[in-house]
């Protein structure tokens, strides 16, 4: 991908992309950009929020969006303020930093923006405002789509389903970055299954929030110790685990409704799910006895006997991938609800 510290100094006769995201959100940025180079467009990566440091999530988590708009718009007109007509798509995922004024001056630079909201709009407000000043524009919340008459795109998996079967060692694996009610209910789903072989992984990702959370749930803290880390697991080897496990845990944030990339991870390494979320049980790509819903306070000897079916079932992988992603979120091919 194109230097990001090079603007728009791009290949003569090839289209351009301004690829505005979270780019510190695991590799989210980079598999999308691979997927628009495949497409044979140059890509420029940047963050949906200036600054791209602390204070500029700080501004985003307490929801300053005035003052975090006039950062990044300023950020933005700094580095592209020549680049008239310079990028032939600008697509925006989620955009937290991003404002109507910011959306008209990507419009001068720029002949297509596109945008796509992955948090619902109770998590991520921001789009509510400069989401019709975009020439398209999605989410991936079925809540959302429904009230706003939004398309509804859902997430993917960036890796392919196995060519040959692979052994399970796990009866259930529970990989997560810790926030909000995810080590509950995780320690929930894991209590209820306490003979079950299990692979436990719990990313913290800065000193902030492990001490923050170690303060709300000391106790679970104490009991997960040894599966605290403060690194996130490598992406090749959280696929290895999914492939190996016969259930895996997800938990949707309560604000969201749509599914998370760990439904379609799971998918495609033909793993089953517990969560949190009742809507993974509506799209098509779950038949039955393959997601099983559990509410944070759910009945625990319910889960363990109902997720016998679960550990029982031989799934094959099916992926959704980041190519069929795309063409649904730029409006190539008919929206799968």
């Amino acid at each position: 991908m194109a230097d990001p510290r090079t603007s728009y100094d791009f290949n003569m006769g090839r289209p351009a992309c301004l690829l505005i995201l979270p780019v510190g959100f695991y590799g989210f940025g980079k598999v999308l950009g691979q997927e628009l180079e495949r497409r044979g467009m140059d890509v420029v990566i940047e963050n949906d929020e200036f600054p791209t440091n602390i204070f500029g999530k700080i501004l985003g988590k307490l929801r300053l969006l005035t003052l975090l708009r006039w950062l990044t718009l300023r950020g933005y007109k700094r580095k592209y303020g020549v680049a008239r007509e310079a990028f032939d798509l600008i697509l925006i995922v989620k955009g937290r930093g991003v404002g109507c004024d910011m959306v008209a001056f990507l419009r001068t630079i720029s002949r297509r923006v596109v945008g796509y909201n992955f948090d619902s709009f109770s998590f991520n407000p921001s789009p509510l405002d400069w989401m019709h000043e975009v020439d398209r524009f999605t989410t991936f919340d079925p809540v959302d789509a429904a009230h706003h008459g939004l398309p509804l795109v859902h997430l993917f998996s960036a890796f392919p389903v196995p060519r040959d079967p692979v052994s399970k060692r796990y009866d259930i694996s529970a990989i997560m970055k810790n926030h909000s009610q995810r080590l509950v209910y995780t320690d929930r789903v894991l209590t209820a299954l306490r003979d079950r072989s299990r692979f436990i992984y719990i990313f913290e990702p800065n000193a902030f929030s492990f001490l923050l959370s170690f303060f709300r749930h000391p106790a679970l803290y104490r009991k997960y110790w040894k599966d605290i880390h403060f690194k996130p697991l490598a992406y090749n080897d959280f696929f290895q685990i999914l492939l190996e496990s016969r259930c895996t845990v997800d938990y949707a944030h309560p604000l969201q409704t749509g599914l998370t990339i760990r439904c379609f991870e799971a998918r495609s390494a033909g793993a089953s799910l517990v969560t949190n979320n009742p809507h993974v049980l509506e799209h098509p790509s779950f038949r039955e006895g393959e997601a099983l819903h559990f509410p944070l306070h759910g009945d625990l000897a319910k889960l363990a006997s109902d997720i016998v079916p679960l550990l029982g079932h031989n799934r094959t992988g099916e992926a959704r991938t980041v190519a069929e992603f795309m063409s649904e979120l730029l409006g190539e091919e008919p929206i799968r609800s």
